[in-house]
């Protein structure tokens, strides 16, 4: 009994925890509104999701991916952490100000741009927070996880319940929930704000890691997402509905499996260190522990992957309205989410794979990958949109995603040919 709780008390098993927490709370927020708000109102809440998405991408690559290697090496002083958080809130601005700006073009109240703008701050930071906090109070992310999970899952049913959901009190529960969530960070990075910001170990960061992440990110996005910009700027947040709702079903996966890249990559940087360092003391068992944390992550990435799909095809072939009510347009939604579950699937597999090797600093092959991926990509959703319509241009990105996971297998099993202490 006493091994029982010790296990599901874990570091590790609190983390998935968390995780499952946000993704369940994500889920819920987005499929309530989808029940009671217009096809517009939805398809913009799921582009902010995106907009988010992609802010997300870039603190990893700009500071959590150079935090990650600066704090493995104990090498950051107060001043030069306040430096990056610095930076991350220049960034969670930017990110707030474009949802503002995307919503302003569309001649929405004022009242509403200004809150999703302020959610979009609030969201970035909390994640920027919980980066940090990962490498060294991962407890923390945990608590921050349950805080948001819980509000913003509890504000929601409440919301729909009394007939009060809809697109302007979803924003205040993304707001509101996202603030009592930053809480757990406020104590560890406050008193970097308090510091002189030292830029010194930000810049290094930049050279090293920083700015090939900062390509592969944004070359990742327009491989992952260029359709959801498109057809949102094109054919219009509406037109985008469908989409954003097949999307919405696979979230849940996708919020995990996102959280588990964040929570593994340390455990990664760390055992690859240990296995530079003592190569010839420990006869293979540094290379043993990498394989162990990727049969581990690639197990609960799969396991995300099919619990998630299972639940949404039963939902599928026997309550078909509860995923989509609108009997016409129906096809289109079982079309994009067919294609969805083929791009999920092999993200599922080239997620634990990118995590070691970012973790192993193989940012610039990274980089090259999803450049040469999203050269592809963009001219062939172009094409498809133009000819086909919306719906055509996840054939688009499912070629994309296909090229990108053949050729970061190449680069994962040439690392693991070049790390010392190969297991035999």
């Amino acid at each position: 009994m006493t091994l029982l709780f010790a296990r599901i008390f874990s570091p590790k098993y609190l983390t998935l925890v968390g995780n499952i927490t946000l993704a369940m709370s994500s889920f819920v927020l987005g499929y309530l509104l989808l029940l009671v708000a217009p096809a517009k109102d939805y398809g913009n809440f799921a582009f902010m999701l995106i907009v988010q998405g992609l802010g997300f991408g870039v603190i990893n690559a700009l500071l959590a991916s150079p935090l990650l290697i600066q704090l493995h090496h104990k090498q950051l002083s107060t001043r030069q952490l306040a430096g990056f958080t610095r930076l991350a809130f220049a960034l969670a601005f930017l990110t707030g100000l474009l949802q503002g700006a995307l919503l302003a073009v569309q001649h929405y109240d004022l009242a509403i741009v200004l809150l999703y703008s302020a959610a979009g701050l609030v969201q970035l930071l909390r994640w920027y927070g919980r980066c940090y906090c990962q490498n060294l109070t991962p407890a923390l992310v945990v608590v921050s996880d349950l805080l948001f999970g819980v509000l913003c899952t509890g504000a929601a049913l409440l919301c729909w319940w009394w007939r009060q959901l809809d697109f302007l009190n979803t924003g205040w529960i993304l707001l509101c929930s996202g603030l009592v969530a930053c809480a757990p960070f406020v104590a560890s990075l406050g008193r970097s704000l308090l510091q002189t910001a030292d830029f010194s170990a930000l810049q290094q960061g930049y050279s090293a890691q920083g700015k090939p992440a900062l390509i592969g990110v944004v070359t990742v996005e327009m491989t992952a997402n260029i359709h959801s910009y498109l057809v949102v700027l094109i054919a219009g947040a509406a037109a985008f509905a469908p989409l954003a709702a097949a999307a919405l079903f696979l979230r849940p996966m996708s919020v995990i499996q996102a959280s588990l890249g964040q929570s593994e990559k340390p455990q990664l940087t760390k055992a690859l260190a240990e296995n530079a360092l003592n190569d010839h003391e420990n006869m293979g068992g540094g290379l043993a522990k990498i394989m162990q944390l990727m049969g581990d992550f690639r197990r609960l990435s799969f396991a995300a992957f099919m619990l998630n799909s299972v639940l949404v095809l039963m939902a599928c072939v026997c309550w078909p309205v509860l995923l989509w009510p609108d009997d016409l347009s129906r096809t289109d939604f079982v079309a994009a989410l067919g294609l969805l579950l083929l791009i999920a699937l092999l993200r599922s597999v080239r997620g634990p794979t990118s995590a070691l090797l970012q973790a192993a600093d193989q940012f610039r092959p990274l980089a090259k990958v999803t450049l040469c991926s999203s050269a592809i990509t963009v001219p062939l959703v172009v094409v498809l949109l133009w000819c086909s319509g919306p719906i055509s241009t996840l054939v688009g990105i499912l070629v994309g995603e296909l090229i990108m996971t053949i050729q970061i297998e190449k680069i994962y099993r040439k690392l693991l040919q070049q790390l010392p202490c190969k297991v035999t």
